[in-house]
């Protein structure tokens, strides 16, 4: 039996889909009931769940959401660098202390899911690009 690359990535993957099936898929269809829009205790629940909270100022969680879904309402017909840009902007606009870059990603997907992923540390090292540059998007 071989152990090495091929049973972390199978185990990345296993992984991957229990957390789609344990949170992710059950947070999209609550989401879906409530026409894709977020209020403070989405936020939150995403927030914690994805270990970005500390980022997203707990006092102003309902406009973090009004944030949020507004974001989503610009996504349709835009590239991934425009997406990217629209996300920068409004993680400035929620914290521009601690950038929530990731935490708005995360939030912004729930919402606009389709034609686009998250982008986090793990995109960050798919793609190549350095991570602690201010001005990349994670």
């Amino acid at each position: 039996m071989t152990v090495g690359k091929h049973s972390e990535s199978l185990s990345a993957l296993c992984q991957a889909y229990w957390f789609w099936r344990y949170f992710d898929e059950i947070e999209l269809k609550r989401l879906q009931k409530v026409d894709n829009k977020h209020d403070a205790d989405s936020v939150s629940r995403i927030g914690n769940i994805y270990s970005v909270s500390r980022s997203l100022p707990k006092a102003k969680r309902e406009k973090v959401a009004d944030c949020i879904n507004e974001l989503a309402g610009k996504f349709p017909g835009k590239t991934l660098t425009e997406r990217a840009q629209l996300c920068l902007d409004a993680a400035r606009s929620i914290n521009s202390k601690k950038l929530p870059r990731s935490g708005v990603s995360k939030l912004v997907w729930f919402v606009a899911p389709s034609d686009w992923t998250m982008f986090d540390s793990y995109a960050h090292k798919g793609v190549g690009i350095g991570y602690a540059r201010a001005d990349n998007f994670s």
